[in-house]
């Protein structure tokens, strides 16, 4: 099967494709309505370009790329009871210090609803995103703790199944690719 790419004559920009038996395809391209036959896995017409007959890619999308949306995403933060959690670098280690610390006292016995678990002389509370303070138990800092490592996972899946892809979507920053 041919694979054709329609492209705007003024720019080369790809418009849309058509896939089929030759019969059914344009015979010839016009200068209203040009296309070329290519042998290129076209995922997005406007990711390619049509330049003195030959079809190239206008975006080439690298794994960096990707890895480099995947952390800003993951640094974006995540929502937690309702509320956004910071997770930027030193939230990162905070949060991975109380969920240890949650767990260990959820190891040694701390109650539900007991918010000094932490031994501390405050009840233990989380700062959100929006500057309010979160009130947590041990076992609902732990759950914190590991909706955390579940966010991180999620974008690293994203990522990766990104990159797993024979050509990387120009369109790979978009909502739709990621959790």
């Amino acid at each position: 099967m041919k694979q054709i790419l329609f492209y705007d004559p003024a720019t080369g920009r790809g418009i849309s494709t058509a896939k089929g038996q030759a019969a059914y395809l344009p015979a010839a391209s016009t200068p209203e309505n040009p296309h070329i036959e290519t042998s290129e896995v076209i995922d997005n017409p406007a990711d390619w370009i049509v330049a003195n007959g030959v079809v190239s890619r206008a975006v080439v999308v690298t794994k960096q790329m990707v890895d480099a949306e995947r952390d800003r995403r993951i640094a974006a933060g995540f929502v937690f009871d309702g509320k956004m959690i910071d997770f930027d670098a030193v939230s990162k280690e905070n949060i991975t210090g109380a969920g240890a610390m949650a767990g260990t006292a959820l190891a040694m016995g701390a109650v539900a609803g007991d918010l000094y678990w932490h031994g501390g002389p405050e009840p233990f509370s989380w700062i959100t995103a929006d500057n309010t303070k979160l009130e947590l138990d041990a076992a609902s800092m732990f759950s914190m703790s590991k909706t955390a490592g579940n966010h991180v996972t999620a974008h690293f899946m994203a990522g990766r199944a990104l990159k797993d892809l024979p050509v990387i979507t120009s369109t790979y920053a978009d909502d739709e690719y990621w959790p």
